[in-house]
């Protein structure tokens, strides 16, 4: 296992406050996402670095490629990718992808991705880790014989939570959290993660029950003693659901002893899909209370998303500007 490169804090120490843009490009509309107090910037693709800043690099691929996280030429593609972009970024999200997770835990939570999405031949040396796929693994692992007749049935029924399936995924999904992270110390880059819960919303304090729905606790505890960064988010809708947003950012630092680089993103109005309205007084709260926890705060292109440009309210000045009144405090 890799030991742990991330420095150590005082998580009783309130970490220095720094801001920044999330999903930035170097075409977006608002010039004042370029302002020089934003100095992280996590961007979705390929784009120039702004001057003294802290790129943390995402790259989606289509829907179609993203069913692969069971195919091993897609995993390696991804490792490839941070091998060719390592002079654009500091930091690379895990696979350039948010919110996936072990196969078994995606056939589940993602209905087109399922077993017979999988291959089952095969292994690799990624990140100085060795990954194996399930016939290869049962196989050479467990000493087993491949029973076709059983696989059959398990792609049939779609049955991802079969012992010995969920066995493989969990040990090759701990396995590739392992691989990445090395690929990117190898590479002098950091690791990071999206997205490690979902949102709690009226469920207030979920966090604790929640994350343990997609990490085992080897999983779990590899990231929080390894990864370099996380970026986090709850989005509250009202007063109440920051709540959730304090108790995320609080445990992860005072409960879970997180020490790298804590990144937030402040709450948004998703108003073509969620159907809320964002507020600055909600958001300025959430900024308010997160801070204490978190190393930087970042924020969509738009406060106000919204189908309608005329209705778009773009997003920095206001970051800014929290930051500039937290400052006075």
């Amino acid at each position: 296992m890799v030991t742990s490169n991330i420095a150590t804090i005082n998580v009783h120490e309130q970490p220095a406050l720094e801001i920044g843009n999330w999903n930035y490009a170097d075409t977006n509309e608002d010039l004042t996402r370029k302002d020089a107090r934003l100095t992280w910037d996590v961007v979705l693709g390929i784009t120039p670095k702004r001057p003294g800043t802290t790129v943390i690099m995402q790259k989606f691929e289509t829907s179609s490629s993203f069913l692969l996280l069971g195919n091993l030429d897609w995993i390696k593609s991804r490792f490839d990718l941070a091998t060719q972009y390592k002079d654009r970024n500091n930091y690379g999200i895990w696979l350039f992808h948010e919110e996936i997770w072990h196969p078994s835990l995606m056939a589940k939570f993602r209905g087109s991705l399922k077993l017979n999405t999988w291959q089952i031949d095969g292994k690799a040396i990624l990140g100085r880790v060795e990954l194996k796929m399930i016939k290869t693994w049962i196989i050479e692992d467990k000493k087993q014989s491949w029973d076709q007749t059983w696989w059959n049935n398990c792609v049939i029924n779609n049955s991802y939570s079969d012992p010995l399936v969920w066995e493989w995924s969990t040990t090759y999904g701990l396995k590739l959290y392992q691989a990445w992270h090395q690929h990117m110390q190898d590479l002098g880059k950091k690791s990071s993660m999206v997205g490690i819960g979902s949102l709690c919303g009226g469920t207030l304090n979920c966090f604790d029950s929640d994350w343990k729905k997609f990490y085992t606790p080897e999983m779990w505890n590899y990231i929080i003693s390894n990864y370099d960064s996380l970026v986090i988010y709850q989005y509250p809708r009202n007063m109440s659901e920051i709540t959730n947003s304090i108790d995320m950012a609080k445990k992860i630092r005072e409960k879970y002893y997180y020490n790298g680089k804590l990144l937030w993103i402040l709450t948004g109005s998703f108003k073509a899909s969620w159907l809320w309205n964002w507020t600055k007084e909600i958001a300025w709260e959430e900024f308010k209370v997160v801070a204490p926890y978190v190393n930087v705060i970042i924020t969509y292109q738009y406060a106000q998303d919204s189908w309608d440009w005329n209705d778009k309210q773009f997003y920095a000045a206001t970051l800014i500007q929290f930051y500039e009144d937290y400052n006075n405090l």
